[in-house]
């Protein structure tokens, strides 16, 4: 009896409309940039908040918090609770100087908030030399109408006058394309695909003491006001098949590479 009520519950949610991961309707935090994502000690760094809030109006409101990494890719929670230092400051954003047309409101936050990396002394406290060479994080928490996101940023011994282990820096120039033209409304079936500036050689330490050095992999993210794509999340060499009845108002594609570097393309009507 137990298996039958599941198996009928299940059948009474065939009908149920998921939201699909990559569907521009409701508030989003799809990213945040930072000016320089890969600094020294005692740097400041500047950040925007990309945000999607399709059918909404007038302003964000919300709070950015700072302090030293707890381990969050370990697995630790999202939270500075650890770090006694942490510095917690408001924010407003204005969407209405994003884009308020037909498209909704989506772009990069036009104010930028500003963070303050710890000396070398607080930030390096108790941290090997392979640590230090490869980069320690340090967060920005943003909870913005309830929604939090984080945003890492490496910080590191690399020298900006060495070429082969140069600190990270963002993509640039990041460009939509559609069927290999020239990026515009897709059908049911179009292929889209992302171009971008070339990937970073950098050095890193392994446990073992072993140094590598390693190319940049870029991601991407896929994100539509209707319809959805066949891989919402690929490689920057792959294309994405776009799949709908409607035609789309905004199609965003959202670049990464594994360090912390950012950028983003945009169509839209």
């Amino acid at each position: 009896m137990r298996y039958l009520a599941l198996l009928i519950l299940c059948l009474a949610c065939g009908d149920t409309k998921f939201r699909k991961v990559e569907e521009l309707q409701t508030f989003r935090i799809l990213g945040i940039k930072a000016d320089t994502p890969e600094v020294s000690p005692g740097a400041s760094v500047n950040l925007q908040v990309l945000v999607s809030d399709v059918e909404g109006s007038g302003n964000l409101s919300g709070t950015y918090i700072t302090c030293i990494d707890p381990g969050i890719s370990q697995g630790a929670r999202v939270s500075c609770d650890h770090d006694s230092t942490a510095t917690e400051t408001s924010l407003t954003i204005d969407m209405t100087a994003l884009q308020p047309n037909a498209t909704g409101r989506t772009g990069l936050s036009s104010e930028t908030f500003s963070v303050s990396i710890p000396a070398s002394s607080i930030i390096y406290a108790r941290r090997s030399e392979r640590d230090r060479s490869n980069g320690v994080a340090f967060v920005a928490i943003f909870t913005i109408n309830g929604v939090t996101a984080f945003k890492r940023i490496l910080v590191s011994s690399r020298s900006v006058s060495d070429a082969d282990n140069a600190p990270n820096t963002n993509p640039t120039g990041s460009t939509l394309s559609l069927n290999g033209a020239a990026a515009g409304i897709p059908s049911d079936g179009d292929v889209l695909s992302v171009s971008t500036s070339a990937a970073q050689v950098y050095r890193q330490t392994r446990v073992d003491g072993v140094v590598e050095t390693r190319t940049e992999r870029f991601e991407v993210a896929w994100y539509t006001s209707s319809g959805e794509f066949d891989r919402p999340k690929a490689g920057i060499d792959e294309e994405t098949e776009f799949k709908g009845d409607d035609e789309p108002s905004l199609i965003m594609a959202i670049i990464r590479d594994e360090r912390g570097g950012f950028d983003f393309a945009k169509f839209s009507l």
